[in-house]
């Protein structure tokens, strides 16, 4: 993937040319922001017509668009992660940035849109996890991020109108929730007789049947909760490992430069918010959903660790070589 990225840059830049280095990482980032305005772009038109929206999500009282996917939250599992991404590059200094500002806020927007049509509560609750935490993670804004989130919490509570959605979202007492509650009791009912390796990769809707006693609802192919997911597709050694690649993927973003080094070139092409940023959302969406066993969100994964961590190793080879 380094190796095609960077002819891509040589055709663009030309042989020679200082900037090459550079335009991978740029590239990539706008690619990615390119796919979310198109698919905000998709999602509006069918939203607004209800276009090619498979039922039954195309009552109009009750439409959520799709876009270019089968249902409505798949929109939210590619975007958000991408959302968390742009918004914590444009939330960075002026010489971090991956794209310019027009670009990021409006691509954050497109996201963020795109998220409301599809009406993934939990894909807008990853992307303001993420937010929250690179404002807290930075020194001028910690102290005004946690007073405005103090305050808007209090005020969600104190309005009826408010308080009751977020209590049943809270409580998972609305109608997905319960089906979530159920999901999870009976995944962890047949975990008790895999404890080892889980049902396997793809087995998890084979095996689950004994076990499914609501026949009120469907056998889904996951179980719609990043842990239980890894659990049973994975086994227990396949939750150690993502767990190590999410730290890994952080500690190679930034983290390994030492405090104080303000010179050290690698300073100047690797942040580690960015991978915060992205890590939280697909974690805090992962607590409802899917995150990554699903061909386009682990492609869209593994970029997403080589925008932030491997393709600046390999500019700062090129700057420094041995």
């Amino acid at each position: 993937g380094l190796d095609v990225l960077q002819d891509v840059g040589r055709r663009m830049q030309g042989k020679g040319s200082n900037k090459m280095v550079s335009n991978p990482i740029k590239q990539l980032a706008s690619n990615f922001a390119l796919i979310t305005i198109v698919i905000a772009i998709w999602a509006a038109f069918q939203y607004v017509t209800g276009w090619n929206i498979p039922s039954p999500w195309d009552a109009l009282e009750t439409r959520r668009a799709v876009g270019p996917f089968p249902f409505p939250n798949a929109i939210a599992l590619f975007v958000a992660p991408v959302v968390a991404l742009l918004a914590a590059d444009q939330l960075n200094g002026k010489e971090k940035r991956l794209l310019n500002p027009y670009l990021g806020w409006i691509t954050t927007a497109s996201g963020i849109l795109a998220m409301i049509l599809a009406k993934s509560d939990g894909g807008l609750l990853a992307v303001a996890a993420a937010v929250f935490v690179v404002l807290v993670m930075k020194r001028k804004t910690r102290i005004p991020t946690l007073i405005i989130t103090a305050t808007l919490a209090a005020l969600i509570f104190a309005i009826p109108q408010t308080r009751t959605p977020a209590i049943q979202m809270i409580t998972f007492s609305e109608w997905s929730g319960k089906v979530r509650l159920v999901m999870w009791g009976e995944t962890t009912t047949m975990l008790r007789d895999h404890p080892i390796f889980g049902a396997g990769l793809g087995g998890y809707p084979a095996t689950i049947e004994p076990y499914h006693e609501a026949e009120w609802m469907e056998i889904f192919q996951y179980p719609h909760n990043v842990f239980l997911n890894l659990w049973s597709e994975v086994g227990l050694l396949g939750i150690v490992i993502f767990g190590w690649i999410l730290w890994k993927w952080i500690w190679d973003s930034g983290f390994r430069i030492r405090p104080g080094r303000k010179n050290d070139p690698k300073s100047q092409t690797l942040n580690p918010t960015l991978a915060i940023a992205i890590v939280t959302a697909i974690l805090v969406h992962g607590l409802v959903d899917v995150p990554y066993f699903k061909n386009d969100l682990a492609i869209a994964f593994w970029l997403l660790i080589l925008l932030t961590t491997q393709i600046p190793k390999r500019i700062e080879k090129q700057r420094n070589p041995a």
